[in-house]
């Protein structure tokens, strides 16, 4: 007589939610990702050995062929190291602190890039804001702004918001409170072109999208809505701002990521996609996991990226619930866009940057 073999499979994720009994997929998991519905070790980060004195609160990778110049924002400075294709140094931190900048422990940062006719070359552009307490602070910076590929301190575009920065190439815009937009002239970041009310609240964030014959397009997310903008006229740029859905929350300034032309980010209290609409993304393994252990009292902590190469959109935030919290962020969610599922690893990171021409994160 021949023993029938019965195989246990479990359906690929990781619920968090529920009880031990009622799970279908697996209830715990460290460093384990899905792959073909199975589970594969992600394997580990790769350190670049240097040393940070404060807590990175914003990051930037800029080619600069052979090597990279990673830029990295704290409470009090701004600053970039060159590394080469392995992520090994190849020089010293170059300090590119605006003078005049304001130190402060919730400082929170955003980069973007533009291109600038005056020299036929690039401009980095920043801002740093103390958010990192309160999402809907009033309190203005400057916006700064450089050469992309000098070594000097960025200086001020005499523009200052409380919200950040985006770049809608050619035009720089800028976001905050009350609901206030500025856009500057075609690649000149100093030069504002016009300005608008389009909200009665803070923009949160917001990114560059596809807009077709309407290009250049973007996304805008404010405390409770999601506002398409679009150019208007070529002759007299002009931009329209259309709300997609005043239905709408966001966690923190920096959760959104694109993937796909589609835009994923946590609100506060479910998640959310934007495909042309605005939509529920469905997350019935980890989303009382996630919202029942976060520390919302950190809520701007929160930041997201994607791992384009296995289909994950990751979530890190602060779990005041694991041994030894600190207030910082300490755990992840992870959704993964191919399997259709979540699941969720253990790791500290304050803040990461996904650069398409380096290979890793």
């Amino acid at each position: 007589m021949v023993d029938k073999i019965y195989p246990l499979a479990s359906a690929p994720g990781v619920e968090r939610d529920g009880t031990v009994f009622s799970a279908t997929s697996y209830i715990d998991s460290q460093w384990c990702r899905w792959y073909r519905s199975l589970p594969k070790k992600m394997g580990g980060y790769k350190q670049i050995e240097t040393d940070l004195p404060r807590i990175v609160q914003g990051m930037y990778v800029i080619p600069e062929t052979p090597n990279f110049n990673v830029y990295v924002g704290d409470r009090s400075t701004l600053k970039f190291l060159p590394i080469d294709a392995t992520g090994k140094p190849v020089g010293a931190f170059v300090d590119r602190t605006p003078v005049g900048f304001s130190d402060n422990v919730d400082n929170v940062w955003m980069f973007d890039r533009m291109f600038s006719t005056t020299d036929d070359g690039s401009i980095l552009i920043a801002h740093a804001a103390p958010n990192l307490a309160a999402i809907d602070s009033a309190v203005r910076q400057p916006v700064w702004f450089g050469e992309m590929f000098s070594n000097a301190p960025l200086e001020s575009t005499d523009i200052n918001l409380s919200g950040g920065i985006a770049v809608l190439h050619p035009f720089l815009f800028a976001f905050g409170d009350t609901g206030q937009v500025i856009w500057t002239q075609a690649n000149t970041p100093n030069v504002i072109l016009n300005e608008a009310r389009v909200t009665g609240e803070k923009i949160i964030a917001m990114l560059a999208t596809r807009g077709g014959n309407s290009s250049p397009a973007g996304l805008m997310w404010s405390l409770t809505s999601v506002i398409r903008v679009t150019q208007t006229g070529t002759t007299e740029p002009a931009f329209t701002f259309d709300t997609v859905s005043g239905d709408s929350s966001i966690l923190s300034s920096r959760c959104v990521v694109e993937y796909g032309g589609q835009y994923f980010w946590p609100a506060i209290d479910r998640f959310l996609v934007y495909a042309g609409t605005v939509q529920e993304l469905p997350n019935s393994m980890s989303l009382e996991y996630f919202f029942s252990n976060l520390d919302f009292s950190q809520r701007q902590k929160v930041w997201g990226t994607q791992i384009a190469k296995w289909g994950e959109i990751w979530w890190h935030f602060p779990n005041k619930s694991l041994p030894e919290y600190d207030g910082e962020c300490n755990d992840a969610v992870i959704y993964n866009i191919r399997e259709k599922t979540w699941y969720a690893t253990r790791i500290s990171r304050s803040s990461g940057y996904i650069d398409p021409t380096f290979s890793f994160p």
